[in-house]
């Protein structure tokens, strides 16, 4: 991404004129058209990413939580580093690890994806969520310009309101 690309001018002194931006794309199977994943019947909210702190997932679940209704919280992802604490709700559904080609399903089935990480370099899963046609909800990091531009609700990833606001928004 451009974000990385300056990040690595600015940091290591690479030369700007040194690096070439080529942006990632998503396979033929992320699209709005296919099968739909359920969890127990209900409508959910969908997060996908390494279990990790850099993902905020403890400001996504208080925002989650703040939320009334029947969505479930969905997180999506493989173990990481730290501790992640609030996920033991019994409306918080953790697949674990889920292999690629069972993704497009799973981002179909949910009503919003939301992805309030405080650090990326650009993020393809929110391509992938688009390109399955479900509403995106992402931190307003300068990284993510390049993923979404205005095509996702933008929230602040401090903030557990924002975060709800984006996600009763994209519902």
């Amino acid at each position: 991404s451009r974000y990385t690309a300056d990040d690595a001018t600015a940091t290591l002194g690479i030369e700007t004129e040194r690096l070439v931006v080529a942006y990632p794309g998503v396979g033929d199977e992320f699209r709005p058209d296919g099968d739909r994943a359920a969890f127990a019947g209900r409508p959910y909210v969908l997060g996908v990413g390494t279990l990790e702190p850099r993902k905020n997932l403890r400001r996504l679940v208080e925002g989650w939580r703040l939320l009334e209704g029947e969505h479930r919280l969905v997180l999506v992802g493989g173990g990481g580093w730290g501790e992640q604490p609030g996920l033991d709700d019994a409306d918080i559904v953790l697949p674990g690890y889920v292999p690629d080609d069972a993704l497009p399903a799973i981002y179909r089935g949910a009503d919003v994806y939301v992805y309030p990480s405080l650090f990326e370099g650009f993020g393809i899963p929110v391509l992938e969520a688009m390109a399955c046609g479900t509403p995106v909800v992402v931190s307003n990091r300068p990284s993510l310009d390049e993923a979404c531009g205005s095509a996702a609700i933008r929230v602040d990833p401090h903030a557990p309101e924002s975060i709800a606001g984006g996600i009763s928004e994209a519902i």
